[in-house]
């Protein structure tokens, strides 16, 4: 292992101790997605309520709609450039990740004991 490479990991677990800290999900988030995935959290069973699934939803909604909303106005000049194909990629992946997340949470909640 070099000099570089002991530095970056220094720095991913002074940004994943970042966001534990502040309940942000960037890095990990961006992690997955240059990996070819999406990060979707553990659902938290002292959390399993109506309510919170309700919240939820709502978030996936949200998510939804900020998709969209970039693929729309990409859209707008006929052509999608890089940035704005890395901005949808973005945006679909927490899409994703609400959607699936949502669900599992669902999935928990209503299966019997």
């Amino acid at each position: 292992m070099n000099y570089e490479e002991r530095s970056n990991r220094k720095s991913n677990f002074k940004l994943i101790a970042l966001q534990l800290e502040y309940g942000c999900t960037d890095f990990i988030d961006e992690l997955c997605r240059n990996s070819g995935g999406r990060f979707v959290p553990d659902v938290a069973e002292d959390e399993l309520d109506k309510v919170e699934l309700a919240n939820l939803q709502l978030r996936e909604l949200s998510a939804r709609g900020l998709l969209f909303a970039a693929l729309e106005k990409a859209l707008e000049d006929g052509e999608i450039t890089s940035k704005e194909e890395d901005k949808i990629r973005q945006a679909l992946s927490k899409h994703l990740a609400a959607t699936q997340h949502s669900v599992e949470f669902a999935i928990s909640l209503y299966k019997p004991q």
